[in-house]
């Protein structure tokens, strides 16, 4: 994981109840205020900090990586919008309703489900009456909770227990896959705390997924995604590494994708900042990097530019579509 160099911002530290929240999704996110320069020279930003990336399986590439880059900055920057679509796609909601549209289909004893309190499990192999098949296990849990500080968790954990599993309709309608999915809202009243951690793959029928590419398997990996809405401000953050087997970014020579603390912010003006980093098929890491300016006294970041390195070696400059972050933070009513 990258630490973002903050020595010279001056900025509060994190409130406790979102550092609570933030350490159970296994990502730290800065909560910065009083943000003032907008137009900040890419030129001076901060030299990238080489980190180890993850290999995630099935994604590891047979051949060493090249010696020269193969993605360019005005590349990256193009590629924008679908590196957040596909960090915004994935729907735990969706998920969700698609397996207890499927488990409607139970009957008493197929399967035979293990019930305490909100959580449920069930393993093992069966049909049902009505000829829907289920194999493998599950488990689903609601979370309902009141905090000390006097907050209310809501949310969910469903799980397939490290096994893969399978159910099959006898309409059409299938769900398959291996994964772990955690969702929460946390309300404190003067602000919303909201947490997703995915990991898995997960594969439904073409009428079902309806064009979702993580819920047709073709992409995969892991995902974690936090936001909160205070009184002062709004921040987005993600994590995660994950790879897309059709679109853009498989079109662009990208097989992976690894958020490197990256996190949107809203405290005056929109920004990004952390980094995101891309795998080519040769197995190079190109880091396109938002990070704050290395000489500022302020945070700096009311743009959606950063600078592309490729094995420490500076690219240049690239500038995305600013509205793709706007759209993002300016959320209605939830983040997703």
């Amino acid at each position: 994981m990258r630490w973002i160099p903050l020595q010279s911002v001056t900025s509060p530290a994190p409130t406790a109840r979102a550092s609570v929240a933030l350490a159970a999704v296994a990502l730290v996110v800065v909560v910065l205020g009083g943000v003032t320069g907008c137009n900040a020279p890419a030129e001076t930003r901060a030299p990238t900090t080489p980190f180890e990336h993850p290999s995630p399986t099935p994604y590891e590439p047979e051949n060493p990586p090249a010696a020269a880059a193969t993605l360019t900055p005005p590349q990256v920057g193009a590629l924008l919008p679908e590196l957040m679509g596909m960090a915004t796609e994935f729907d735990p909601d969706a998920l969700l309703a698609i397996y207890n549209d499927l488990f409607a289909d139970a009957d008493a004893n197929c399967p035979e489900v293990t019930t305490q309190g909100n959580s449920s499990v069930w393993y093992g192999a069966c049909t049902t009456a009505g000829g829907t098949v289920f194999k493998g296990s599950l488990r689903l849990e609601y979370v309902v909770d009141e905090m000390e500080e006097g907050g209310i968790v809501n949310g969910f954990v469903i799980s397939t227990e490290g096994s893969p599993l399978s159910i099959t309709a006898t309409d059409g309608r299938t769900l398959q896959g291996s994964f772990f999915l955690s969702s929460r809202v946390s309300d404190y009243g003067d602000s919303v705390v909201y947490s997703m951690v995915y990991n898995g793959e997960v594969k439904a029928d073409v009428t079902t997924a309806a064009g979702n590419r993580w819920l047709m398997g073709s992409a995969r990996g892991s995902l974690i995604r936090y936001a909160a809405q205070e009184t002062d401000g709004r921040y987005y953050a993600f994590g995660g590494s994950f790879a897309a087997t059709a679109g853009p970014l498989a079109d662009a020579g990208v097989t992976a994708v690894d958020f490197s603390d990256f996190a949107l912010i809203d405290y005056g003006c929109v920004g990004a900042m952390g980094a995101i980093d891309l795998r080519d098929q040769q197995g190079g890491w190109h880091v396109a990097d938002f990070a704050p300016l290395e000489d500022a006294t302020s945070l700096q970041l009311c743009d959606s530019c950063g600078e592309l390195s490729f094995l420490q070696e500076q690219l240049g400059d690239f500038c995305g579509d600013k509205s793709v972050f706007e759209n993002l933070i300016k959320w209605e009513s939830t983040p997703w």
